[in-house]
């Protein structure tokens, strides 16, 4: 029997009596006549598959023999940050500790805090570091990509109290994931003219996230462009995978415009999408030739794509 929790990986909240401990990675500052309780988290992954590979890809499951992995050896995120915000506290990331995967206690963090009442934000995302692409939490109402560049991620928004003097105790915590995924396949072999892809969605979309809310603050556009080396892939198809931020768990009015360029500049082929379905936590593939043009006209049927299928698959 399966045991399904939401995304991502089980946190554990210990918390035990500190007195007059010097935090690091602290934004908000105490003094020495204030006992500090000692924060930990632990994450641990409980079979998460990736986005895109199980109809519940959007849950952890538990493993048939119970067994756990660390946050570091689940290897699907890279950039991991905890905060905790103190009640009142609109503006600020309050309490802060950040963490890469190639450190070796990743998943493991502590912060000293006072006692009081807190919300906990915590985001897990896979970025690129090193290109220096990292996740900020800026506030309990904003988180931002690097370069607005929408990537895979995790997090999650509660209310603790940290308690003077208490025992330590153990609190379950879930992340679950809160973007769409939308990828684009060609059935066709790019052209040798081709150097670069720009793919723009727009709609109910976005790239801010909004913690308070779980969807994107703002609507935006979203523009990716890709430099391509066409005769590395003469022999293999080609796709993109795009994520992004939604105002709703579930939207239809995305529009999609993929673009092939040459070397010039000169347009190759434009493909456009209108009334795109995205539901967070899954992803919609759209299949079909995106360089050539064929002999009939385009036909559009449903594709179940891979895990998880948001049912709103099509090729063209």
């Amino acid at each position: 029997m399966k045991n399904v929790f939401t995304s991502g990986m089980i946190l554990f909240l210990a918390m035990t009596t500190m007195v007059s401990c010097t935090q690091e990675n602290v934004m908000l500052e105490t003094t020495p006549q204030v006992k500090n309780q000692e924060v930990r988290f632990c994450f641990f992954e409980s079979s998460i598959v990736p986005i895109g590979q199980d109809e519940e890809s959007n849950l952890a499951r538990t493993r048939a023999d119970g067994s756990e992995k660390s946050l570091k050896d689940a290897k699907l995120y890279t950039d991991l940050q905890v905060c905790l915000i103190p009640k009142g506290d609109k503006t600020t990331a309050g309490y802060t500790v950040r963490q890469e995967n190639w450190d070796d206690k990743f998943g493991n963090v502590s912060l000293q805090v006072p006692a009081g009442e807190y919300t906990l934000v915590a985001v897990a995302a896979k970025t690129d570091l090193q290109q220096e692409e990292r996740i900020e939490v800026k506030s309990r109402y904003e988180m931002t990509f690097a370069n607005n560049i929408v990537r895979d991620m995790a997090y999650t928004l509660q209310d603790i109290k940290v308690e003077s003097g208490s025992k330590a105790v153990t609190q379950s915590v879930s992340l679950k994931r809160a973007v769409s995924c939308f990828e684009l396949r060609a059935t066709d072999i790019m052209p040798l003219t081709t150097k670069t892809q720009e793919i723009t969605i727009s709609g109910s979309c976005g790239t801010v996230f909004n913690p308070s809310t779980g969807f994107c603050k703002e609507n935006a556009t979203i523009t990716r462009n890709f430099s391509l080396e066409a005769k590395e892939h003469q022999e293999r198809i080609i796709y993109y995978t795009l994520y992004t931020l939604l105002t709703d768990k579930d939207v239809t009015d995305i529009h999609i415009t993929a673009t092939a360029k040459d070397k010039e500049e000169k347009v190759i082929k434009t493909v456009s999408f209108d009334n795109v379905h995205l539901v967070i936590g899954k992803k919609t593939t759209y299949t079909g030739p995106i360089f050539t043009y064929p002999a009939n006209n385009m036909s559009f049927t449903v594709n179940q794509p891979e895990i998880p299928a948001s049912g709103y698959d099509k090729k063209f």
